[in-house]
């Protein structure tokens, strides 16, 4: 992950999301590192924290983090917390992805999908993409477990597969090309 947040600078005019399938322990030592060594500002995820552009999000381990519109204004915060219980993975993939795209058009989404196993998240890159979004998925040659990227690649879900080292770059100009 550290090879792509690098690549993000501290202006970036998006917040960025990010959901790894670590234990609840890890996930906030992870983001201070993040913020220490790179120079967008990075934290982990918060109930009701405001979201803001030229912010990294970490999904807490072990809670979901979604997204909810602030009523009555433009502004966006973070939902943290246990529901839905049914899901394999907390934080899950899918859960944050699919909240973001039933808060904003898919047209304003760039969403990824790294190594991991199982297929979490494949689903949401399929209607991210469907809907207008922007998905890439992580090749073969460069994931250690092939598992997460290839489900999404195989369910049509992956706009376009890149390997590891290229992720970061092409999300920056991207997000500075389009303005997501």
């Amino acid at each position: 992950m550290e090879d792509i947040v690098r690549h993000f600078p501290a202006d970036m005019p998006a917040p960025v999301f990010l959901v790894q399938h670590m234990p609840p322990l890890f996930t906030s030592s992870f983001a201070e590192r993040l913020n220490e060594k790179y120079p967008i500002k990075t934290v982990e995820g918060a109930h009701r924290m405001a979201v803001e552009a030229g912010t990294v999000y970490v999904a807490p381990g072990g809670k979901h983090m979604t997204i909810e519109k602030v009523l009555g204004m433009r502004q966006y915060r973070l939902a943290v917390g246990a529901e839905p219980k049914e899901t394999v993975f907390k934080p899950s993939v899918d859960v944050t992805m699919m909240s973001l795209l039933e808060q904003l058009p898919a047209s304003m989404l760039i969403s990824v999908l790294l190594t991991g196993i199982g297929s979490d998240g494949a689903q949401a890159m399929v209607e991210i993409k469907r809907r207008g979004g922007f998905t890439i998925a992580e090749s073969e040659e460069t994931a250690v477990v092939y598992g997460m990227p290839r489900a999404a690649a195989e369910l049509g879900g992956a706009s376009v597969v890149l390997p590891y080292s290229q992720i970061g770059r092409f999300i920056v100009g991207e997000v500075m090309r389009n303005g997501c």
